[in-house]
């Protein structure tokens, strides 16, 4: 019964990653082992090598039907001989506070919360899905990469010199700031001119990188004048109240990933299925969860 019970759970969450993966990394044309070169009539051929390992990364373009000239790109961990995996690229970066391709367009920012010489954290771009490779060589370059970003991206956390570095590796295809407007909801950033009027002093949930950011990131609030409700209000949130500028200022910390509001607890379950994707995978694969048993532990 226990082994019954595995294998459905194990196809549910196998159905949930795959619908997620074609999603967020684009069309997978194949996931088997094949020769790497297969394809025909392709534009712009490019091999990359990771470096120290035998992982071959095989960018190149084609025409679809319309016209449209579409990327994709294949990973091989023997040196070239075969692949694993072939995809059609998709690049647009999906913030929150704005999709963008950035080799194509960069949001409009507010001057006062744009980066600058105080912030350290980036927006690394591959030109294929992130590969434990792919952090370790930024990690012994001296960045410090924290969470994914779809497309193809890690916010990093690094000097103007490792980013230099970075900026040399051949698989990295943009890096930009992660500015401080990225990192607030929105009803901050719909209500910035009138800051003072609309939120004059409003307590945030504050969502750090690491779990020991977090007791960091409370002094350097305390040190501004702000008031620290709690610093474990969460596995990686700390909760504190803020006047706007000293709101802006918090944006500015390396430390910081996100701000929203803070609220009492809400019944939201009611959406549960919706939000982690049940709805979609019943719709499309009659997954319903029946006979699956499963205990979640939260404390």
């Amino acid at each position: 019964m226990k082994n019954l019970i595995k294998l459905e759970m194990g196809i549910v969450i196998f159905t949930l990653f795959f619908a997620a993966a074609t999603n967020v990394t684009g069309n997978i044309l194949n996931n088997e082992e094949k020769p790497l070169d297969i394809f025909k009539d392709i534009i712009n051929e490019k091999y990359i090598s990771v470096s120290n390992t035998d992982v071959v990364l095989k960018l190149w373009e084609q025409k679809n039907d319309n016209g449209d000239i579409l990327p994709f790109y294949s990973i091989s961990l023997n040196g070239g001989n075969t692949i694993v995996r072939t995809v059609q690229a998709f690049y647009e970066l999906g913030l929150r506070y704005e999709h963008f391709d950035p080799l194509n367009n960069l949001p409009v920012v507010e001057s006062t919360l744009e980066s600058g010489a105080d912030t350290n954290l980036f927006i690394v771009q591959f030109y294929t899905q992130p590969l434990e490779e792919f952090k370790n060589e930024i990690t012994e370059l001296g960045g410090s990469v924290y969470q994914y970003i779809a497309q193809y991206a890690y916010l990093v956390e690094m000097s103007e010199s490792v980013r230099e570095e970075v900026e040399l590796i051949p698989y990295v295809r943009w890096i930009g700031p992660y500015h401080p407007a990225y990192r607030l909801e929105e009803f901050m950033l719909d209500n910035f001119e009138n800051a003072q009027e609309i939120y004059p002093l409003q307590r945030y949930n504050i969502q750090v990188h690491t779990i020991d950011m977090k007791n960091t990131l409370a002094e350097k609030i305390e040190n501004i004048g702000g008031i620290v409700n709690t610093a474990n209000g969460g596995k990686v949130l700390v909760q504190a109240t803020l006047t706007p500028e000293q709101l802006f200022l918090v944006a500015r910390m390396n430390e910081v990933n996100f701000i929203d509001r803070w609220s009492d607890y809400e019944p939201d379950m009611d959406i549960g299925r919706e939000i982690g994707g049940a709805n979609y995978i019943e719709t499309v694969a009659g997954f319903t969860g029946e006979g699956v048993r499963g205990e979640s532990f939260d404390n």
